[in-house]
């Protein structure tokens, strides 16, 4: 990755994506002291994911002689809060292909990952700004908390629609949940026109959408075979 990077490779963001994919909170380990007073965080011994994520950072650093290992460094403790700046490696390369940056979002499956993405793409206003409907219900639907939030901060300068309902409803984020019902209770015949929109606030996860489809059928006494 080094290579690909310091060539300005156009490979460099893809390949650098794919790698980040490969990672999930279940590679993490617990948290480490050294004799001398180190401190490992749970992804330390993954030298890859930490060049990638973490090449320009201030908190981590390579251990003893460049080893492969990572350490705490400038007084950071693990799960500290982390800084608003970019800490990636080459982020200009990554600036250039902002595609790969929602890629990583939409499918990481490590926090480190997922929030590296997410403080990238927030330096793309554009970029999420044409972000498809369906691109948001992806990150609401299936990206981490981090993602999900980001989505959702897209997403609610939105009018609801199916497809954004479809997302915001298999979310965790409450948040997002009552978007959804607070929409749904002020555009009933729009819901009620929608098979489709009736059918995921029926069969949502979420109580208060559940409760607002059955408000919403025994007010206006739809069929009982919708």
């Amino acid at each position: 990755m080094r290579r690909l990077g310091a060539i300005e490779s156009p490979d460099f963001a893809p390949m650098a994506a794919a790698l980040l994919l490969r990672y999930t909170d279940a590679h993490a380990e617990r948290v480490r002291s050294g004799i001398f007073g180190s401190e490992y965080d749970a992804f330390a011994f993954y030298h890859a994911l930490n060049f990638v994520l973490f090449a320009t950072s201030t908190r981590y650093e390579r251990a003893h002689h460049h080893r492969a290992t990572w350490r705490c460094a400038g007084g950071y403790r693990p799960a500290g809060t982390g800084p608003n700046r970019r800490e990636e490696a080459f982020p200009a390369l990554w600036d250039r292909a902002p595609e790969q940056l929602w890629r990583v979002a939409v499918g990481a499956r490590a926090t480190p990952v997922a929030q590296f993405a997410v403080r990238a793409l927030r330096d793309h206003a554009t970029f999420t700004a044409g972000l498809p409907d369906d691109a948001l219900a992806d990150g609401l639907a299936h990206g981490l908390v981090a993602v999900q939030q980001l989505a959702f901060e897209l997403a609610r300068g939105r009018t609801p629609n199916a497809v954004l309902a479809r997302g915001a409803l298999a979310s965790s984020l409450d948040e997002a949940h009552a978007w959804i019902v607070g929409w749904v209770r002020s555009n009933p015949m729009v819901v009620l026109a929608s098979d489709e929109l009736l059918a995921l606030l029926i069969t949502a996860g979420a109580t208060s959408a559940r409760d607002a489809a059955l408000a919403l059928v025994q007010a206006h006494r739809v069929d009982p075979e919708v």
